[in-house]
């Protein structure tokens, strides 16, 4: 199991004060090749060396201003000698220079951090032939790079409730981010300084929450071009709960062959209990039905005058009827029913176009209620725009129900569009016709 964020950034607080985490650039003479920017934040600036140094974090706002080619590996190991690690990586194509550290981990375990300078190209490739380094545990990977800095003064937290204000003179911090993390993304992350008095010595920012990759809801309206019709129409008819169809006895009255049918229940069952003696054994009556097993209560709500059940769709006739008699039994007859659920039956027909009033006339020449007739459309959403920025949508398109058959002259409708996305990118898109 890999290890958490949490517990690599908690790994790294006690490597980050043995050792700068970006230290082989600098030593090496090679900073340039990883940042030709940043000022180097992680070297001292005349501390105050007879003063103890303190250790001070915050969560902060920040953006990936830029990325490196250097990742930093964090695990447990059962090899302590450097060469031999050293043989080990310099097999995995890609690896140009790595330097290793080593420390003693809270639970006596040897944890080992290395540096390595790759080639951007294969950064893939690395990652996931480092997961298979057989003498490291379930290494932590991240990659290097450059993080914004928030304007104005930050609250430190440091050890023994101890707290800092503190302002950030340069506007941007070295730091570490996920392997997934791209540049431009916007981050939740943890800034670590070091202070030696009042002089911060050391900096770095470990991200904490990619809050670009999180899934985020999209909700709008927009008025969009109808691209084609599909030969889809559906038909929404209903009937009293007490009055049920199958699917045959609908093909029969439709006299229709070629169509899918699927049932649901809409509605509430609500009656007044007021001054009902028998209150008491009602609530218990219905509190069980809906603790049982497979209930088809899916609600219940109760008070000293009214009782409103919602159900789930295994109610039925049959069902609905035990309901019935028990509430006879209690006193609550027709006179008490304020509201009664309703079966609601879909009825798709793959064509492009029907007779709607034949089929009306039908429904109600058999014992059932027409309410409404829909046909398929489809749109193009390939790019969507939203508070000012465009999202992508690979599928390109999607359908949405439309009235049937008032929206034929149309060549546009208002849609009620919700999408999921991350990044610039749509994973998930619906749409909805916006009706009064």
């Amino acid at each position: 199991m890999k290890w958490s964020k949490e517990t690599i950034i908690s790994l790294l607080i006690v490597l980050l004060f043995v050792g700068s985490i970006f230290g082989m650039a600098i030593g090496s003479g090679d900073r340039s090749s990883i940042n030709n920017n940043a000022t180097d934040t992680n070297t001292a600036v005349n501390p105050d060396e007879n003063k103890p140094t303190e250790f001070f974090t915050a969560y902060i706002d920040s953006n990936v201003l830029d990325l490196y080619p250097q990742i930093i590996v964090v695990g447990t190991t059962t090899v302590y000698d450097e060469s031999t690690i050293d043989t080990r990586l310099k097999q995995i194509s890609g690896i140009k220079k790595n330097t290793i550290s080593f420390q003693k981990g809270t639970d006596q375990n040897i944890i080992t951090m290395i540096k390595i300078l790759i080639d951007a190209d294969k950064k893939t490739e690395i990652i996931a032939s480092l997961d298979k380094v057989e003498f490291l545990s379930t290494p932590g990977v991240y990659q290097s790079a450059l993080l914004s800095m928030p304007k104005g003064k930050i609250m430190l937290s440091g050890d023994n409730n101890t707290t800092k204000e503190y302002e950030f003179t340069d506007s941007k911090v070295d730091g570490m981010v996920g392997t997934l993390t791209e540049k431009g993304d916007e981050l939740k992350a943890q800034i670590q300084i070091i202070f030696q008095g009042e002089t911060p010595i050391r900096f770095l920012a470990i991200e904490s929450q990619n809050l670009s990759t999180n899934t985020q809801i999209m909700m709008t309206t927009k008025n969009i071009a109808i691209k084609e019709w599909n030969p889809e129409i559906r038909i929404y008819a209903n009937s009293l709960i007490t009055n049920e169809f199958d699917s045959n006895e609908i093909i029969l009255i439709l006299d229709e062959q070629n169509i899918k049918i699927e049932r649901s229940v809409e509605g509430s069952l609500g009656f007044t209990v007021l001054s009902n003696p028998k209150i008491n054994d009602i609530n218990a009556y219905f509190s069980e039905l809906k603790d049982e097993n497979e209930s088809i209560i899916k609600d219940l709500t109760f008070d000293e005058n009214n009782a409103t059940i919602n159900f789930n769709q295994a109610l039925n006739e049959e069902k609905y009827n035990t309901i019935n008699n028990k509430l006879i039994e209690f006193g609550i007859d027709d006179t008490k029913i304020v509201s009664e659920p309703q079966n609601i039956y879909r009825i798709e027909f793959n064509l492009d176009e029907i007779n709607l009033d034949e089929i009306k006339q039908k429904l109600i020449t058999g014992g059932l209620t027409f309410k409404i007739a829909e046909k398929s459309a489809t749109f193009d959403v390939s790019v969507i725009e939203y508070q000012g920025k465009n999202y992508i949508y690979d599928a390109n398109t999607t359908t949405a129900w439309l009235l049937y058959p008032d929206d034929l002259n149309k060549t546009s409708v208002d849609l009620i569009l919700q999408a999921y996305y991350s990044r610039n990118k749509i994973w998930y898109i619906s749409l909805e016709e916006e009706r009064e």
